[in-house]
Formats: C-alpha cells, structure tokens, sequence
C-alpha cells in the first residue's frame, strides 16, 4: 500500500472527492504505518553465538484519532462501492430517458402485459452490455429454456456481494400506484411532481431475486415495508445511505413520486460517486482490446465523473484515455494535456499512463516528432525506482511503440 502511494502521489487528490472517505483520515493512518517503516530501517540485530539480540528504537508517535480514522475509513468502505454501483445505473437511466423520453417500465411485458423480463434486462444496451441484450429472446419468460442460459451471464454492475458467481441481485425497484415504476409504459421525470432529489428509484435490498427475473417490490401504502432498503439512487441521479433510524414517513415518502410529503435528506449521507465511475471507467479504457461499445460506456462513466468533479486531473486524465480509445483524438490531446498541467502544478512526477496516451494522441493525429518524444519520457520515467515494477506502464509502452514505431498507427 505504501509503495502505491509513493508511486502514484494523486491517490490522496482521488480519495479526496469521495465524501464516505476521509483523505485526512486515510493520510493519518498512511502517517503511522510510514513512521512504523521508518523505525524498522533503524532496527539493530546482533548475533553472537546461539543468542539474537533485537533492538527496536524508541517510537514516539502520535496516536490520537487514529481509531477514529480507521471507523470512517470502514464505514465508507460499503457506500463507496454499492453507491459506485447505484451510480453507475444512474447515468445509464440517465441515457435511457435522453432517448425514450421516459423512465424504464418495471418489466419488458409480452403482448398480453405478462412480465417476461426486469428493467434490469431492458438497461443493458446503456451499460455496455449491447451483446448480452440481443442474446435475449424479447418475447419470451425470463425463466424460458433460451433466457434461463443468460443468468449466468449477469453483469458486475448487478453483483452486490463478495460472490462474483451469483446469478441474483438486491437491487430492485418499487411498483405500484404512485411509484416511478407505475404502469407498463414508463413514468416520464415531469411526471415526478415530489421532485427528483427526494424520489427513489432503485433500492438496494438485502433480499435479492434473480436478476433476469421481474419480481419487484410492490409498494402499498397501507401496508408497513416488508423488505430492508440499505441503499438508494435517487431520481436527481444522488446515493443515499437510508439508515435504520429513517422514520417510517421518510421511507414510503421517497417511494412515491406524487405523494405531496415534504421530506428532508438533507441528514441522510450521500455518496459522491465519481471516485467509483473513475475507477470502472478506467478498468474499461486500460484494456487495448475491448469492444467500441465498452470504450463507448468506459467514456460515458469518465465524462459523468468529471462532470461531478471538473478540477480533478486524475480522473481527468482517465477522461482524456477513453476519449483516445472512442477514436476522439484531438479531445484526448487536449483533455491530457490539461491533466498533465494540473498535475504538474500540484507538484506530481510523470506517470507512465499520462506519457503514453499523450505519445499515442500524437501519433495518431500525425505529429510523429512529438509522440517521439512523449516516448522517450515514457521510457525514462519507467528507469525510475518508483516505477520498476509497474508492469501497466510497461504494458503502456509496448502499445505505444508498437503505435509509434512498429506503423500500427494507421490503424484507428
């Protein structure tokens, strides 16, 4: 841990923008494991005979809000990733609206309005999982003998768990009169008179269901809630943490779109997402060789992500990769260029991934002289001890020249 900070110094810059996690406190407990690997380079160790004699010296070390530091670093740990996650579907119901003008319905419904499959079904096209939506047979049951071969298939944004193997989910949404999910065409977000911010739209449970399979949670306002809601998103696109001490009008106001409650959040804890759509949006675009549509849903999660923190050249520099690999070159030549200079500014070292998108921008748009150069950086930047093992770097600078000196470059 300590080498991957020492390596890459714009961790704390990142972890800076999530609200669930203190950089403060991740820098105080980063200051006593730094003063432990001090003292241990002081460690004397005599042998004579049959006898070791172990010195440690003396450690005066400040240890005041250290356990306080370590809990806020625990309990952000949770909202972080579910609430990456949460964010995620929202900026792919964000795009789903921009083209059908409405929110999803509950389910995909067959001629005769039987549900067939969820709306978790119908969103893959606007999570990179273009492939995996045409696989399914539209008008047939989830559970039918070709649709019941994809539950395995089910995307990570999906998995709420450790078990990466699941086929189920807990993230589901209300239905019923009332609800953003009512009827079988989809609720447009005018039709949200209760406002955005205070609308839930998908919550996550702990009990799941499979995730092909449109069995949601039916929303009746004379009955008390049956089912445990540890998480939410938000109509405005927001992750909310909805803690057990949330009163029971608080809970079903935020289920209805149109109930008239006046509810306020603002004591809720909200998750600042663009940490996490960073972090999946750079998981994409490293990778030389996914598909135009994961590029594609890579580059929407970094353009979400700057949009939420515009002035952070980390995860502007995530932006400026994916914009190379949708083939956008001059915007990524800028957009780096500019993540370079805030680093540069923030007194921050070279990092090999900024040098060889640079180098490969360049070359891409003709100007061989300067991605030349870009590559010759990069290799002398991977000669430094902070960068000997980085084996991403090195995977960088053999695409790099094979793009610059191996003629690849006329492929886009």
């Amino acid at each position: 841990m300590m080498e991957k900070v020492l390596s890459d110094p714009r961790i704390f810059e990142q972890m800076g923008t999530v609200s669930s996690v203190n950089a403060d406190a991740m820098k105080k407990v980063f200051g006593i494991y730094e003063q432990f690997l001090l003292a241990l380079k002081d460690v004397e160790i005599n042998a004579e005979r049959n006898v070791v004699d172990i010195r440690f010296p003396d450690l005066a070390m400040d240890l005041s809000g250290l356990a306080q530091a370590a809990s806020e670093l625990a309990t952000g740990r949770l909202s972080t990733t579910r609430g990456g996650k949460l964010a995620q579907l929202g900026v792919a119901l964000e795009d789903y609206v921009a083209e059908h003008h409405r929110l999803p319905p509950s389910a995909i419904n067959g001629p005769d309005g039987e549900p067939l499959l969820s709306w978790r079904v119908a969103l893959l096209p606007y999570l990179g999982e273009k492939d995996l939506y045409t696989q399914f047979k539209l008008n047939e049951r989830w559970d039918s003998v070709h649709n019941k071969k994809l539950l395995e298939r089910m995307p990570s944004v999906y998995v709420q768990g450790a078990n990466e193997t699941t086929s189920s989910t807990g993230l589901r949404v209300f239905t019923g009169p009332g609800t953003p999910f009512e009827g079988r065409e989809g609720v447009p977000l005018s039709d949200i008179p209760d406002g955005l911010r205070s609308t839930l739209l998908i919550a996550q449970t702990k009990e799941e269901v499979p995730w092909t399979k449109p069995e949601e949670l039916s929303y009746d306002p004379k009955q008390p809630l049956r089912v445990t809601v540890e998480e939410g998103l938000f109509a405005d696109g927001s992750v909310r943490l909805l803690l057990a001490k949330a009163n029971s009008l608080t809970r079903q106001g935020i289920i209805t779109r149109n109930g008239g409650e006046k509810i306020d959040l603002a004591w809720l804890p909200a998750a600042s997402p663009e940490v996490f759509l960073n972090s999946r949006a750079w998981e994409i675009v490293r990778a030389a060789q996914n598909s135009a549509d994961r590029y594609h849903w890579g580059l929407r999660q970094a353009e979400k992500a700057v949009h939420l923190h515009p002035k952070n050249g980390y995860i502007l520099n995530t932006l400026g990769v994916a914009q190379y690999r949708v083939g956008r070159y001059s915007d990524a030549l800028a957009t780096l260029t500019r993540s370079q200079q805030m680093s540069a500014a923030q007194g921050n070292s070279e990092l090999p991934a900024d040098l060889a998108f640079l180098a490969m921008a360049e070359e891409r748009l003709g100007h061989h002289a300067q991605a030349v150069a870009y590559l010759g950086r990069l290799r002398e930047a991977l000669k430094k001890p902070a960068h000997a093992r980085n084996s991403e770097g090195r995977g960088f600078l053999r695409e790099a020249e094979a793009i610059i000196e191996g003629g690849a470059n006329k492929k886009p």
